[in-house]
C-alpha cells in the first residue's frame, strides 16, 4: 500500500475518501500552522491512487489492512484524520487500536446507503464566469462555491485521482461490501474528536454526521455554512483554523 511520510512528531494517519487518493489530505494538512509538530502519514487505499493490485474486497478488508499498516508503521500513540469514506474507516479503526489518541473527521460517511441519508437542499452561493465556461457535472453537483479556485483545486484533488482509481472494482465494492459488518458508532470513546461538516453537503448530509456526536465524550463540532462535500476546498481558512486549534490542544 502506497504511503508517504512528512515531518516528525506525533503521527497523524490520513485516510482519504472513496475513489480518490491522498492528494486532498495533503492539500488540507500541509497548510496547517502546527504541522511541524506532527508526522503526517499519507496513504492511498487499495484500488485508488498508487495502491493498485492489492487484494481488498470491501470495507472490512480496508480496516484490516489499515490495522496491519498501523501495527507495522505507527507503534506509538497517533491521531487519525479521515475525509468522507475515510472518516467511516477512521471510526472503525479507532475502535480496534488503543494507541489512537484522537480523531479528525471531515464530512464523514455515517450512513452507507444514499437513500437512508438526510440530505439538505442543494444551493449554489457563488458561480463565477470561469466556471460558466466549463462543463463538469460532478463538480457542479458537489460545490456550493463555484469559482476558479475551487474548480482548479477540484481538478487537482479529485478529478485526477478518479482517473487513477479502479472504477470497476470500486463499483463492485460499493454495491456489495461498502458497509462495515459492525457499525463503528456503537462504541463510545473518550478520545477527543474534531468533526467538520458542511451545512450544504448533499453527498453525506450534516444531520447524519451530527448523529454521531454522542459517541465521543469530548468533541468539537464545526458546522460550516457555504460548504458542501468539498468543505476543505470551499472553506480552507476555517478548516485550517479548526484543525490548528484541535492539534494545538493535542500537543499541550
Amino acid at each position: 500500500m502506497f504511503y508517504s511520510i512528512k515531518g516528525e512528531g506525533v503521527p497523524i494517519l490520513m485516510i482519504h475518501g472513496f475513489g480518490i487518493d491522498h492528494t486532498v489530505m495533503e492539500e488540507i494538512f500541509e497548510s496547517i500552522n502546527h504541522k511541524d509538530s506532527f508526522k503526517r502519514v499519507y496513504i492511498d487505499l487499495p484500488h485508488m491512487g498508487l495502491s493498485q493490485n492489492i487484494r481488498c474486497e470491501g470495507s472490512d478488508d480496508y480496516v484490516d489492512l489499515l490495522e496491519e499498516f498501523c501495527n507495522e508503521h505507527m507503534k506509538e500513540e497517533f491521531i487519525i484524520a479521515g475525509f468522507s469514506y475515510g472518516g467511516y474507516l477512521a471510526r472503525a479503526l479507532e475502535n480496534r487500536i488503543k494507541r489512537v489518541k484522537g480523531t479528525i473527521l471531515i464530512c464523514p460517511v455515517v450512513k452507507t446507503k444514499r437513500e437512508d441519508r438526510i440530505l439538505p437542499e442543494f444551493e449554489v452561493f457563488v458561480q463565477d464566469d470561469y466556471v460558466k465556461t466549463k462543463s463538469n457535472e460532478d463538480y457542479e453537483e458537489m460545490y456550493v462555491i463555484q469559482n476558479k479556485r475551487t474548480y482548479d483545486l477540484n481538478e487537482k484533488c479529485f478529478a485526477k485521482a478518479f482517473e487513477l482509481a479502479n472504477g470497476e472494482k470500486l463499483s463492485q465494492i460499493f454495491r456489495n461490501s461498502y458497509e462495515l459488518s459492525k457499525n463503528p458508532d456503537e462504541v463510545k470513546t473518550d478520545n477527543p474528536c474534531l468533526l467538520l461538516i458542511g451545512k450544504q453537503d448533499v453527498t453525506v448530509g450534516y444531520k447524519d454526521a451530527l448523529s454521531i456526536i454522542d459517541r465521543y465524550k469530548y468533541i468539537t463540532v464545526g458546522l460550516l455554512n457555504q460548504a458542501g462535500h468539498g468543505l476543505p476546498i470551499e472553506q480552507p481558512e476555517l478548516t485550517k483554523e479548526h484543525i490548528d486549534n484541535y492539534l494545538k490542544g493535542m500537543i499541550l
